[in-house]
């Protein structure tokens, strides 16, 4: 049976459209797309004629974890591509995937964004890189974790409570299931980063509020900030390999520590004071002012 995609999508037009028309180049069998917002639900409809594609969509916000349990209803397929709309690769990623793919586990590829010129969004590239660094680690106590893209064996897609970080809690389910979740930074997708400081950090909080969740709920995050000073050995030897990998990131671990730091306390503390990110602030990528599409 060939392989399906769930695409999760929030208030964008240009990204629905642009999966519904690329379903055949990309090699999907058939396609779920998720979607919320304002939208021109004629023209999407005009699109998805002569296509395998539902289009489950609702114009007020009832989050991606939910939005994903709607789709797992009806999903039908071996291998099942969890992608964010913003996400863009070339269209041999999913056949490379299917032929790899082992049975009971969760492929991860490496997430690399699209250049920026400005300050900020070269800071949330830096997090990213540092994410790949982590992710491409043999240490077990750094559990590998992805969104924007995964790929699943069926019997890894599991029922999910209203999480933030609904990737997460798939990947961290499958650890405790000792089902094997793993990273290929040869297979790369891109996306977008945040363009302003205040963007990058309304996105940080909103992670690191679902880091903490994470560990409420099943015991452990996949977090390397918040993980960092119960292994410091480890991770400084994560980080010394990244910039390695990474020289040009150096001028940035000041700013981001900073803003690291910044997010985590505030999350805490919207935590301890019962706060929900589950509708989060939507920030504006590159690809939101036209220099993608």
């Amino acid at each position: 049976m060939r392989s399906s995609a769930i695409v999760f999508s929030y208030d964008s037009q240009g990204d629905v459209e642009y999966y519904i028309k690329n379903l055949e180049r990309m090699g999907f069998g058939s396609m779920i797309v998720c979607a919320e917002g304002d939208l021109d639900l004629s023209r999407i409809s005009s699109l998805m004629k002569g296509k395998n594609v539902e289009f489950i969509f609702n114009r007020e916000r009832i989050g991606k974890s939910a939005a994903y349990n709607n789709a797992l209803k009806r999903i039908n397929a071996e291998i099942v591509f969890l992608i964010s709309g913003d996400v863009r690769f070339e269209p041999d990623i999913v056949n490379t995937i299917e032929k790899c793919m082992k049975e009971e586990e969760i492929i991860i590829p490496r997430v690399q964004p699209f250049w920026t010129e400005s300050l900020a969004g070269k800071l949330a590239s830096f997090m990213w890189n540092v994410h790949d660094t982590c992710l491409d680690s043999d240490d077990q106590d750094y559990l590998k974790s992805g969104g924007e893209f995964m790929a699943l064996c069926s019997k890894c897609l599991v029922n999910m409570p209203r999480v933030i970080n609904d990737d997460e809690y798939i990947c961290l389910t499958a650890h405790l299931n000792g089902t094997r979740v793993r990273y290929n930074r040869e297979i790369v997708v891109r996306n977008w980063v945040p363009e302003t400081f205040r963007e990058i950090l309304v996105q940080r909080i909103r992670i690191n509020f679902g880091h903490l969740e994470m560990t409420r709920y099943l015991g452990k995050s996949a977090s390397l900030s918040l993980n960092f000073l119960h292994n410091m050995g480890k991770s400084f030897r994560i980080m010394k390999k990244h910039f390695s990998r990474y020289p040009d990131d150096i001028p940035y671990i000041l700013p981001a520590l900073v803003l690291e730091m910044t997010s985590i306390v505030w999350a805490y503390m919207d935590l301890k004071r019962s706060r929900s990110h589950l509708f989060w602030k939507i920030v504006s990528g590159s690809h939101d002012f036209g220099k993608e599409n």
